[in-house]
């Protein structure tokens, strides 16, 4: 009988077992329940930010290419530039910046670089040749 009564409370205790760990906690409806907190951040409401819930610790969220992660407010914030491409034609992404370029005097921009003009004096065209709005070409 003694052994009838401990397998009944065996099988009794397993079962309270399956019932209690199916039952899953309220996490991810976007409220803080029971036994839920900030600190254990059971959802992503939890956390600050950008910042996700995983293992119920907030993580930083992981920034794009052209992103970088702003560590006091927890988001990924867009770099001014990633080529030159993201900048106007008259500058170029320096350390994710678009800076002016500067050309020099007999230069001039072409595809986010200076170019030298063919010519801007007539002493670096040939002989019989004149320096017209930075070409040379023939005299008449």
């Amino acid at each position: 009988m003694k052994i009838k009564i401990f397998r009944g409370l065996i099988v009794l205790f397993i079962l309270s077992v399956l019932l209690i760990s199916g039952c899953d906690s309220k996490c991810g409806n976007g409220k803080i329940d029971k036994d839920e907190t900030p600190e254990t951040c059971c959802l992503d409401a939890g956390c600050i930010g950008e910042q996700i819930c995983g293992d119920n610790v907030c993580v930083e969220p992981t920034c794009g290419a052209c992103q970088y992660l702003d560590v006091e407010n927890h988001i990924c914030v867009d770099y001014e530039c990633c080529g030159d491409d993201d900048c106007y034609r008259d500058e170029i992404c320096q350390k994710h910046e678009c800076s002016k370029l500067n050309c020099g005097d007999c230069q001039y921009i072409s595809n986010y670089k200076c170019v030298d003009y063919e010519c801007c004096e007539d002493s670096e065209c040939n002989t019989g040749e004149t320096c017209q709005k930075h070409e040379c070409s023939k005299l008449n």
